[in-house]
């Protein structure tokens, strides 16, 4: 359960993704591989690997440490061509380091997603839409006590599970939503993807898509919001709360709200407005 959970969740991006979000194919959730943490995904596996070796020590346990590192060995193999694919919000509204590095350097726009909805709409499509955590040790996490008891052969292990496999299911699972500690000031969310599994997926979004952006070609997948709604029986309006243009923008506010009008968006044109960073 998120501890004091937000009202609003922030997607900084550039006016094209705003009409592909609104209009078109909806948000894009891309390749792990692709994000600003090159680690991603497997840091949180290597911290996993250290506290474990770290517990085996201080628990006088060496002859299982040669283990220990086999079955991390193991399971990177297992894993190494499976993905994740996500899309990152953030609690912090108009904020200028965000603006910076995911508002197209305060050219582009901000968009408010109401938390709960969009948790109801990610549900829908089979996907996770939680609070990234952030972390320099995995000492004292669960993952930590159940690897411990697979190295005594111990099952069901100290939290319930009963074989290596689900585990490790586990373990990838949480990767997804962790990132390296030096991130935290971002205060993001995710919506994500399970891991994959031997290249087989576990979500509702359809075919894998090749889209451009200045810099490179990306592989994505897309959440229909629109779609999503409606299967949830939430009016859009009530899920995409406002718009904020960025601080280095030329575009005006009132041309959005034209633009918003001419497609059928009365409402949201009524809640777009201008950046107050200083990073102007």
């Amino acid at each position: 359960m998120d501890k004091q959970k937000p009202d609003l969740l922030y997607h900084y991006t550039n006016f094209v993704a705003l009409e592909g979000i609104l209009f078109k194919d909806g948000l894009r959730l891309h390749s792990y591989k692709d994000m600003n943490d090159k680690k991603e995904l497997f840091h949180f596996v290597e911290m996993a690997e250290k506290s474990v070796i770290k517990r085996c020590k201080s628990e006088k346990k060496q002859e299982w440490i040669e283990n220990a590192k086999i079955i991390f060995s193991e399971e990177k193999i297992k894993r190494k061509n499976d993905e994740v694919y996500l899309a990152s919000f953030s609690e912090w509204e108009d904020d200028a380091a965000q603006w910076e590095r995911y508002g197209c350097m305060g050219q582009g726009v901000a968009i408010a997603f109401d938390y709960e909805k969009l948790k109801e709409v990610a549900r829908c499509y089979f996907l996770i839409c939680n609070r990234v955590f952030y972390g320099k040790t995995a000492d004292s996490h669960n993952i930590t006590d159940d690897i411990m008891d697979v190295l005594d052969n111990h099952y069901p292990t100290k939290h319930g599970l009963n074989d290596r496999d689900a585990i490790f299911e586990n373990m990838w699972a949480f990767a997804a939503a962790h990132k390296n500690a030096s991130f935290e000031s971002e205060k993001e969310y995710r919506i994500l993807t399970l891991p994959t599994w031997n290249g087989k997926r576990f979500d509702r979004l359809g075919e894998i898509h090749m889209v451009t952006t200045p810099a490179q070609i990306k592989r994505c997948l897309c959440l229909d919001l629109k779609k999503g709604c409606s299967e949830q029986n939430i009016h859009f309006d009530n899920l995409v709360k406002k718009i904020v243009i960025g601080p280095k923008s030329n575009v005006k506010v009132s041309d959005v709200k034209s633009w918003l009008v001419d497609n059928g968006l009365e409402i949201l044109a009524k809640r777009v407005h201008e950046s107050s960073s200083s990073l102007r």
